[in-house]
């Protein structure tokens, strides 16, 4: 009977596959003989036996004739995934891996003595502190100088592996440093030899005499985003969202404001909420003069819903402000913002400039 794959829990590329290579395929410690799930470890090696790839827990479901054609119409629709914060005292580690360069960068951690980390040939500790500034200006900081960290790795051409940790303040309200996860992740899809993590701790974690222990253990985890909190760890997953709830988010004769009002995203939001609400009034903000989106792409308004664009350049923050301001001075409210703006500069990190960062990053911050 055949099998179709559906799922992976992990994929670790540690090198770029070869023409020719040797497969090792057991089944995984979770497989059970009496499922129609199979599950399986795969490693892919060179011929020297340099391993090149592994992937944990691939699974199969055997495929039955009948069950599919009957099912078909099941099968299809939304999945809704929600990041969840899972209880993991135990460290999962990656014993494939052995590191000969760290990198520890510590972000809003200006509170403890750095003296106790002593930079040496193979671990450099690097402490940043923007707390002074306002949220957006600190992100934007941050991420800038990772970025450039990173490509400074990519510059230097270690043929090793090496590990960057990224140690983050646990802040419930303003979890804005947790989004340097993004680039850490593109980061190790361009560079196969580099391990990357961010590690978030809590006042009591973030101890000098803690956050040294919490680093050591971590150098061979093999999650990538972890986080202390009240003297436990948790590891974050994806969660499926089951909901039944198909109310729509928009409302009859409510003030809504979509960013990037030019763009291809404001088209398709436009579209579906003048089908579905009535005598609305929406909103689009963008750079242009005039409304490219409504000249070119032809929406016409229906259900006696208004469209109305104003010009305004969502990375000033005091012409937002006064943006904003005007449409609550004049509809009385705003029922819900979209936000679609975005810039794209598409390229490989070690060939980006900073100034390209800047531009992708500051309509999103």
């Amino acid at each position: 009977m055949p099998y179709v794959p559906f799922a992976l829990k992990s994929l670790t590329v540690f090198s770029h596959c070869n023409d020719m290579c040797w497969a090792y395929i057991s089944f995984n410690k979770n497989n059970s003989t009496d499922s129609d799930i199979k599950k399986v470890d795969v490693q892919l090696f060179d011929l020297n036996g340099k391993i090149l790839i592994e992937m944990n827990e691939f699974s199969s479901r055997s495929l039955k004739a009948s069950k599919v054609t009957n099912n078909l119409a099941e099968t299809k629709g939304t999945l809704l995934l929600s990041p969840l914060w899972e209880h993991s005292n135990k460290i999962n580690m990656n014993l494939n891996r052995s590191f000969s360069y760290y990198f520890s960068i510590f972000c809003d951690f200006s509170h403890f003595d750095n003296r106790l980390f002593k930079n040496t040939e193979n671990h450099k500790y690097i402490f940043l502190n923007y707390e002074n500034e306002n949220f957006g200006i600190r992100f934007m900081k941050y991420a800038l100088k990772i970025f450039e960290i990173i490509q400074q790795i990519i510059s230097d051409k270690l043929e090793v592996e090496m590990l960057l940790q990224i140690v983050i303040p646990h802040n419930h309200e303003k979890p804005m440093l947790s989004g340097l996860i993004g680039l850490l992740r593109s980061a190790q899809i361009e560079i196969p030899k580099l391990t990357c993590q961010v590690i978030e701790c809590d006042k009591s974690s973030s101890e000098t005499g803690n956050l040294v222990s919490i680093l050591g253990n971590e150098k061979n985890s093999s999650e990538d985003y972890i986080r202390y909190y009240k003297n436990s760890r948790y590891i974050q997953i994806l969660n499926e969202v089951i909901s039944s709830d198909q109310t729509i988010p928009w409302k009859d004769s409510g003030v809504y404001v979509i960013s990037g009002g030019n763009g291809a995203l404001a088209k398709i939001f436009v579209n579906e909420m003048i089908k579905r609400i009535n005598n609305a009034r929406i909103i689009l903000l963008g750079r242009s003069i005039t409304n490219e989106l409504s000249q070119n792409e032809k929406i016409k308004p229906i259900n006696n819903n208004q469209i109305i664009y104003m010009q305004v350049n969502v990375t000033d923050r005091e012409n937002v402000k006064l943006s904003v301001n005007e449409i609550v001075s004049k509809y009385g409210t705003i029922n819900g913002i979209i936000h679609s703006a975005g810039v794209i500069k598409d390229n490989l990190i070690k060939n980006k400039r900073s100034s390209e960062f800047n531009e992708v990053l500051n309509p999103k911050v």
